[in-house]
């Protein structure tokens, strides 16, 4: 039995040949990618592995045909049509773009239809084949919400979350760390418009605001990146969401360090959050410092490294991927046959034989944070089960087909398969228990940082995990390194809101940020007072910063902390170093937050140094007061910052503990 696979082996579309003398014929795809191959890899891996598992598919041995989709939907369509069909070769068959292997040494394909795709690798060539073919097929990548849709895509299956439940995650990094103004970069098709549009949703009446929001196109990206440079570098946000792919992903940020742009704090989509290609290159790791990103959550997958240093083409004559893999990465022809010739160079020297991976460090080999090809490898174990199951009865192999309860396995019938497949909860040989809810699976996910090394470079840190609505960050974030991030956001909060400002303060010792909220209202709106809060206190000091009648100028100015305004605060301040100050300010500003960021208590690192939700109401009273014979918000500020210090149990924490408080979660 044979399980097709589309994959986008190569990054670089092809092109059409119309020289209206022949059909028109597309061009082979070029530039092999070496993650999308190690994908590849992750389906026959898993398939021999079951193979060679006497307990899943006993009496059946699963074959494999592989596909390239080129980034491309129409190639996708064809090579999904060719797998459909049977055809032994892709309806533009060349020789880069087919891999095939079978239970027997010269059996051939011609004529043997696949029950079932793993793939595509992408929501749009995934709702393509949907409409048009509507083969049974488990994607490792098609995200998009719209699949979740049973009465549209009753046949398809995915081991990838919905993008909705990223975007919500991603909205969630957004409230939690108070970014109120923020500018977004998304790609021009279903991935991107419905990521943004839920991010949109999720963050409504929750004071976070889009100034802009720029799209880019594959086929012009270089015009997109330039724009959406330019565009980033003229806004005033510096918090930039990007949900594009991180080819694209990579020019614009190109495009921003030529005009030297490096101090926006970007928040990445899975589709880009762990690259590479980009964590690598010198050129931009002063623009990328510090990404903040939702990654697909990764996994070991025992024995797949060694599997793949093992590979070698003159054991697989008929790998044409591998044969241009070993030229790329040896610089020889490995001359399995005498027909073929080099599919790189008009002529490579011939490999001497001795050529191996055991020592090759790349993108290929590297298996430390298996993302995608862990989700192949689902796909794979799910849709054997799906067949184990469906193939399993005692009746399989009656004389009398009336009497059978289940498919043979010479002839798989897709409504079947899709029962069974509805019906999947497994255990994996690495002890995940797997299954489908609908369409999908319940959403999993890692946080990442990308941190400077020595080197200048930059790497990637696992500092958290997202399960369902759950954000557990486990590890220290690295921002940007910037000083002073300022941003004004100037949209409602809700019915009858204020305005939410933030400013974002970089401390002198640039290892914790500090962030401080400040409320604005209007006479005749006034936000909602949080729920533990006395009502006339919260009405009473929020009718105190709209009487001082504040700019936005004003709003952005630091809170002034020259010693004569400390002495005004009836010197309680005195002695007190700026950035601690910054930092009782910034606990301070949770009175006046939104009940969103209103939290019952604060948490030191020591647990007899902590601030309670009633000191932070006995401060907050004393502020309102205090507040009264002070016509301005910095001195209300100030006042605020008075009472929580002589609040707190332990004064000895004043200074040192109240620098690294953050709301609990």
């Amino acid at each position: 039995m044979v399980i097709g696979g589309l994959f986008n082996l190569y990054y670089t579309p092809s092109a059409v040949e119309q020289g209206f003398t022949k059909l028109p014929h597309y061009k082979p795809c070029t530039g092999l990618d070496l993650m999308s191959l190690k994908n590849a890899y992750a389906m026959v891996f898993a398939l021999e592995e079951i193979n060679r598992n006497s307990t899943l598919l006993p009496g059946v041995k699963l074959g494999y045909r592989l596909l390239d989709s080129c980034f491309n939907s129409l190639w996708a369509l064809q090579s999904a049509l060719s797998l459909i069909g049977g055809d032994a070769h892709s309806c533009n068959s060349t020789a880069s773009n087919s891999s095939a292997a079978y239970d027997q040494p010269g059996e051939k394909a011609g004529g043997q239809s696949v029950p079932l795709l793993i793939g595509a690798a992408s929501s749009t060539t995934t709702l393509i084949l949907s409409r048009i073919l509507g083969p049974l097929s488990i994607s490792y990548l098609a995200s998009c919400p719209c699949l979740s849709d049973r009465y549209k895509f009753p046949n398809v299956f995915r081991t990838i979350p919905s993008d909705l439940y990223q975007a919500r995650a991603m909205a969630q990094l957004a409230i939690r760390f108070r970014w109120t103004w923020i500018g977004a970069v998304v790609i021009n098709n279903d991935y991107g418009n419905l990521a943004i549009q839920t991010f949109q949703k999720e963050t409504q009446g929750k004071g976070v605001c889009l100034e802009f929001i720029e799209t880019v196109g594959r086929e012009t990206i270089l015009i997109d990146a330039r724009r959406a440079a330019l565009k980033i570098q003229a806004s005033t946000a510096k918090v930039i969401l990007i949900f594009c792919w991180y080819t694209d992903v990579k020019k614009v940020f190109l495009e921003l360090a030529k005009i030297h742009v490096t101090d926006r704090q970007f928040l990445a989509s899975e589709a880009w959050s762990t690259s590479d290609e980009i964590l690598k290159d010198l050129a931009i790791s002063k623009v990328a410092s510090g990404v903040l990103g939702v990654a697909i959550r990764s996994s070991k997958i025992p024995g797949f490294e060694n599997y793949l240093r093992s590979l070698n083409p003159t054991r697989h004559p008929d790998d044409d991927f591998l044969r241009e893999f070993w030229e790329m990465e040896f610089g020889c022809s490995p001359g399995a046959t005498q027909s073929q010739a080099s599919l790189m160079k008009a002529s490579l020297p011939p490999c001497s034989g001795r050529e191996s991976l055991e020592e090759v460090q790349n993108h290929f080999t590297d298996t430390s944070q298996l993302r995608v090809a862990y989700n192949v490898y689902l796909a794979v174990y799910a849709a054997a089960h799906a067949l184990h199951s469906l193939l399993s009865c005692p009746n399989r192999d009656s004389s009398s087909g009336r009497n059978s309860s289940c498919s043979s396995s010479k002839q798989i019938k897709p409504f079947e398969l899709l029962q069974s497949l509805n019906k999947v909860n497994v255990t994996t040989p690495q002890g995940e228990i797997f299954y489908f809810e609908g369409a999908d699976i319940p959403a999993k996910y890692d946080l990442v940082n990308w941190q400077n090394t020595p080197e200048g470079s930059l790497k990637l840190v696992l500092i958290g995990r997202v399960d369902g609505f759950d954000i557990n960050l486990m590890s220290h974030i690295e921002w940007n390194s910037v000083r002073r991030i300022t941003g004004l956001c100037q949209c409602a909060l809700g019915p009858g809101a204020g305005f939410l400002g933030m400013k974002w303060f970089g401390p002198a010792n640039q290892e914790e940020e500090v962030c401080l909220f400040l409320h604005t209202a209007r006479a005749a709106s006034v936000p909602p007072a949080p729920p533990s809060v006395a009502a006339p206190l919260y009405e009473d000091a929020l009718s105190l910063a709209a009487s001082a009648n504040l700019s936005n100028e004003e709003v952005e100015d630091e809170v002034p902390l020259e010693e004569a305004s400390l002495s005004s605060a009836q010197g309680s301040l005195q002695g007190v170093k700026d950035d601690s100050m910054a930092a009782i300010i910034r606990t301070a500003s949770l009175i006046l937050a939104s009940d969103e960021a209103l939290r019952p208590e604060v948490r030191c690192p020591r647990p007899q140094c902590r601030v309670t939700h009633k000191q932070l109401c006995e401060a907050y009273d004393a502020a309102a007061r205090m507040g009264r014979i002070r016509n301005s918000l910095s001195h209300l500020m100030l006042a605020v910052s008075t009472s929580l210090q002589q609040a707190l149990a332990e004064p000895s924490c004043q200074a040192s503990v109240m620098h690294h408080c953050e709301p609990l979660p």
